[in-house]
């Protein structure tokens, strides 16, 4: 766990978020010369943890040309909604590409998913994206328990393991033929 100190406030990295402590008193006060190595650190905090993702991520571009192209994943960003493709999932998150930039980093966003008969409404926090914005990672911080341990709803399970069972088919066909 890596720690930065500003006078009675020590900030730490943790596998699940970010932890405050203040030594002295309740509460402790950061320089404005320090506010940017706070920003650095939280940056970097954002950075490491998108790659973090708690269960094994499906990679949907495996399976276009199958009934998975009937996934449906809109982002609602503010007051603009938008539909997007997803490039994998998992029961954590999901890597998404869009036609228009959806925010940016440390943004959170709500996220819809349809497929097979199943509506999952998420937040998602974008915790990764390219220059354009247009291609984001978004963790979905409510399916994870204070332990890091995947605790998705019901309907973005059924979704998930839905999805999975079409790779698998197309994975076992591809090997027996």
């Amino acid at each position: 766990m890596e720690t930065i100190k500003f006078g009675d406030i020590a900030v730490s990295d943790k596998d699940t978020g970010i932890q405050f402590k203040v030594t002295l008193g309740s509460t402790a006060d950061i320089d404005t010369s320090d506010v940017p190595l706070l920003i650095d650190f939280l940056k970097q905090h954002l950075d490491e943890s998108a790659n973090r993702r708690s269960s094994w991520r499906l990679p949907l571009t495996s399976v276009r040309g199958t009934e998975a192209d009937d996934l449906r994943v809109t982002i609602l960003s503010g007051d603009a909604e938008q539909r997007v493709t997803a490039e994998d999932i998992s029961l954590t998150g999901i890597f998404i590409e869009s036609f228009n930039p959806i925010g940016e980093r440390g943004d959170s966003v709500n996220v819809d998913i349809e497929f097979a008969g199943y509506h999952a409404s998420l937040r998602g926090l974008i915790v990764r994206q390219d220059k354009a914005m247009t291609r984001c990672a978004l963790q979905f911080h409510d399916c994870m328990d204070a332990q890091g341990i995947p605790c998705p709803p019901t309907e973005l399970s059924e979704i998930f393991y839905k999805l999975e069972q079409i790779w698998l088919d197309k994975q076992l066909t591809l090997e027996w033929r």
